[in-house]
């Protein structure tokens, strides 16, 4: 994403991606640290730049292939499993 706003003051780059920091009077700063959280959970990369005519530079770059995006991640299913098919549920009876 590119935008020519004011930019990102210089003193808040180093901790832009950190969870709770905000400049907004009712933000909870959850934004960009839980986007960077989902990419590189992915096997992804979120960047950020400024703009040499002012404003920001976000950028969001994923692998191509689905194996890779599940390499660094022990539980994660694998790419062929449909995990939002039904699973079969375990049944337990008792006789009275």
């Amino acid at each position: 994403m590119k935008d020519r706003g004011r930019g990102i003051d210089a003193q808040l780059e180093a901790q832009l991606f950190n969870a709770f920091v905000t400049t907004k009077a009712d933000g909870l700063g959850i934004g960009l640290s839980l986007c960077r959280s989902v990419v590189e959970s992915h096997g992804g990369h979120l960047n950020f730049e400024r703009r040499a005519d002012g404003g920001s530079i976000f950028s969001c770059m994923l692998p191509l292939h689905a194996e890779t995006a599940y390499a660094d991640v022990p539980d994660a299913p694998p790419p062929d499993v449909d995990a939002s098919a039904p699973q079969a549920a375990a049944h337990t009876s008792t006789a009275t």
